[in-house]
């Protein structure tokens, strides 16, 4: 008995393997057939053929029937003897309101009769709804000029018809809150608000701290702006270019000026990089101060003190090579 049960247990084993080998394969099968199916390049609806002594020219259309979103492959087929020239006409202005997305032209090939085949396509897309003549294209190959028919295209709208205004179907209505819900969004809108603006008024007090950049002029340049704004009065003017090159001097060479007089500022004075200037200096300091304390301006004066003070400050300022 139980040989008998293995027995029979071995042959539904083997016929069940079996069952599962013939699916496969009959599953494997239509498989490749159906891949075969979508590679095959499907044929053009639209062929026609126009002959001339020994020249031949096929115009096909992939498409005379299409949707607002398809496209029209037009492929011309030129075949010639070897040696003969071939000029596709100009497609774009033919085919008007479609507009070009593509073109190209293929490799030439030898064909078994043994003329040359000259290819062209392009892809044509459409702009509204309705039906479009493709105008007559000219095809000259040598001295042979050959003339197509027109082509009629019909462009269907995506849109169902019937339809008077342009409408969004199938959306649900919004959900009726609850008042619970009302014033949970009601509060979460407030807190938002509130965090807004809290961030606007710190934002401007931020902007509004920021220091602004204040331009520091060099000794120098301060000096050379502060003469041209000299009072017209001789004597005040003088005490003006005191003043000028006394801020000068503390500035660009560190010496302090404030409350000091003539002699408790000289011996301040650096001799570098006055060399050679140090005495005219000081002697243009004391006599300054002589005739602003003694109050007699001599003729002149203020006038060449203001040259010798643009002077010295062009010879003395930062940066200026050594001699």
């Amino acid at each position: 008995m139980r040989e008998k049960d293995e027995s029979r247990k071995s042959k539904v084993g083997r016929s069940a393997r079996l069952l599962i080998l013939f699916a496969a394969i009959a599953l494997l099968s239509s498989c490749s057939k159906e891949v075969a199916e979508q590679k095959a390049p499907s044929e053009p609806v639209l062929s026609r053929q126009y002959r001339q002594g020994s020249v031949t020219a096929i115009v096909s259309a992939s498409e005379t029937n299409i949707a607002a979103t398809g496209q029209v492959q037009l492929t011309l087929d030129v075949q010639v003897p070897p040696g003969t020239d071939v000029v596709f006409p100009e497609v774009g202005n033919r085919v008007e309101p479609f507009t070009l997305s593509g073109s190209w032209t293929e490799p030439l090939q030898t064909l078994p009769n043994g003329k040359i085949l000259h290819r062209g396509v392009w892809l044509l897309v459409p702009s509204l709804p309705g039906e479009v003549v493709f105008q007559p294209l000219e095809i000259a190959a040598g001295p042979a000029t050959l003339k197509t028919e027109p082509i009629l295209v019909s462009v269907r709208s995506i849109l169902p018809e019937g339809l008077d205004t342009l409408e969004i179907k199938d959306i649900a209505a919004p959900a009726t809150l609850l008042p619970e819900q009302r014033k949970e969004q009601q509060r979460w809108l407030i807190f938002l608000g509130l965090a807004t603006a809290t961030a606007l008024v710190v934002l401007c007090i931020g902007l509004g701290r920021r220091p602004k950049r204040v331009v520091v002029l060099s000794p120098h340049e301060e000096a050379f702006q502060a003469l041209e704004t000299l009072p017209a009065d001789a004597m005040v003017r003088l005490h003006e270019l005191t003043r000028i090159l006394l801020q000068y001097i503390a500035r660009r060479f560190h010496v302090p000026v404030v409350g000091k007089t003539t002699k408790e500022i000289v011996p301040d004075v650096p001799r570098f990089p006055l060399l050679g200037h140090r005495q005219k200096l000081v002697k243009f300091l004391e006599t300054s101060e002589q005739i602003r304390f003694s109050n007699r301006l001599p003729d002149g004066f203020t006038e060449k003190s203001e040259c010798y003070i643009r002077w010295i400050i062009e010879e003395t300022k930062e940066g200026k090579p050594c001699a």
